[in-house]
């Protein structure tokens, strides 16, 4: 049985989990980092980030905080579609 959580999060905001996706696959090949690597640094499968970043599944909060610490974003610019310089919120978090 699937998680209901992930498979609802997924099925209502499908463009989250894109934008996530494709997110997570540029960061990685701007530093050239292999999956593999990646998902070892981060503690989880390799199938685990591969289907994160193919968008085949969305990843757990506890998960979204990891990869934020990991790629060290703020966690809304995971699944914001504005950037930094645009989004509202970020930038007045960075003020205080």
């Amino acid at each position: 049985m699937s998680d209901p959580v992930h498979s609802s999060t997924y099925e209502i905001f499908p463009s989250v989990g894109i934008l996530l996706a494709e997110r997570l696959r540029v960061w990685r090949k701007q530093r050239d980092i292999p999956i593999k690597h990646a998902a070892a640094e981060l503690g989880v499968s390799f199938a685990t980030w591969d289907h994160w970043e193919k968008g085949r599944r969305f990843p757990s909060m506890d998960d979204l905080d990891l990869l934020a610490q990991y790629l060290r974003l703020p966690p809304c610019l995971l699944l914001c579609s504005f950037t930094r310089n645009h989004c509202g919120y970020c930038p007045k978090k960075n003020k205080k």
